[in-house]
């Protein structure tokens, strides 16, 4: 998205700006997916926090007034789309269910990423973890018993406590959470020795 911006304004990429970020933010805003509609506003957000992420990764300078300048911005525009009465994204997410999740556990390749989202993806789906509660595991958060796994989740939004997920051994080949992280941790051990 940085890149695509930069090209059409004539800028350079490793210099962020304040009007650049809050010029980039309006133009994501506006008519940021490739069929030019624009995105929401949190879409925006997070669009501009992985430019920013982008640009500090490749050594460009990138102050905090300049971000929060550019947020301010988004913010505004949110307020501005409410008004208006239009509503931009996807809105409420269908619920996961059975057929989907086997679709999913299906699409993953036959790699050591596809093995690690499948696992991922099957306990998640048994613990009802939220998006991000997958991305914060250790490997020490995962323990195997004789008759699952149990996992330590961390739990709740503003305070942080630790509830243990337990899941069991599941019958059903394509969706058992138990089997896939036993086939991620084989794989990764054979590729890659112990972790």
């Amino acid at each position: 998205m940085w890149q695509r911006f930069c090209a059409e304004a004539h800028l350079p990429e490793l210099e962020a700006t304040r009007g650049s970020l809050v010029a980039v933010r309006g133009v994501d805003a506006a008519r940021g997916q490739q069929s030019g509609k624009g995105y929401a506003p949190t879409s925006a957000s997070t669009h501009l926090a992985a430019a920013v992420v982008g640009l500090h990764r490749r050594g460009a300078k990138v102050s905090g007034d300049d971000q929060a300048e550019a947020r301010a911005a988004l913010e505004g525009l949110a307020v501005k789309l409410l008004q208006a009465g239009e509503r931009r994204g996807r809105g409420q997410a269908v619920g996961g269910d059975i057929d989907g999740l086997r679709a999913i556990a299906r699409a993953c390749p036959d790699t050591l990423a596809g093995d690690r989202d499948k696992a991922l993806t099957l306990t998640g789906f048994h613990y009802a973890s939220r998006s991000q509660d997958p991305a914060g595991l250790l490997t020490g958060d995962v323990t195997l018993h004789p008759r699952g796994l149990v996992i330590a989740v961390l739990a709740g939004k503003t305070k942080h406590s630790v509830r243990n997920a337990k899941i069991r051994y599941a019958d059903g080949a394509e969706i058992r959470p138990v089997r896939a992280y036993i086939a991620y941790r084989t794989r990764l051990v054979a590729e890659h020795g112990e972790q």
